[in-house]
């Protein structure tokens, strides 16, 4: 039993529909991953920041708009999360490094998400010409 040019039509229809909604849930994805990036980078720029200064308070942010003031004791050092809730103290290059080897990580995600959402729109081009070809039938 053939399908109909309508049911066709119909499956061409729902399957761009779910590719649109794949599409925009990439979308949302690779902006979460942007935002992640730009953290990242701030952090390094706190870094930075921290090694050029001499000064030994800081303002912490605990909130948006809200700080708490710190005293620096074991200036040069982070204390770095590594996992099961365990914290070592690392040197600022050291931490540096960690947080370059997070962006190269989130960045060889982000190049898997575009290729796909790249396919996703290839296809969907696909089932537009397939569309117009059904309706010039």
């Amino acid at each position: 039993m053939t399908e109909t040019k309508d049911e066709q039509m119909q499956q061409k229809y729902f399957e761009m529909q779910m590719l649109a909604q794949q599409v925009n849930q990439l979308k949302k994805q690779l902006q979460l991953i942007d935002n992640q990036m730009q953290d990242i980078s701030s952090a390094m720029e706190g870094i930075d920041s921290l090694s050029e200064s001499k000064e030994n308070e800081i303002l912490v942010p605990i909130h948006s708009g809200v700080f708490l003031k710190a005293e620096i004791k074991d200036r040069g050092k982070c204390i770095v999360s590594v996992g099961s809730d365990v914290a070592v103290p690392k040197t600022f290059d050291e931490t540096k490094n960690i947080l370059e080897n997070n962006i190269l990580e989130i960045g060889k995600y982000k190049d898997q998400m575009m290729e796909l959402m790249e396919k996703c729109s290839e296809r969907q081009s696909e089932i537009e010409q397939e569309i117009i070809s059904l309706q010039t039938e």
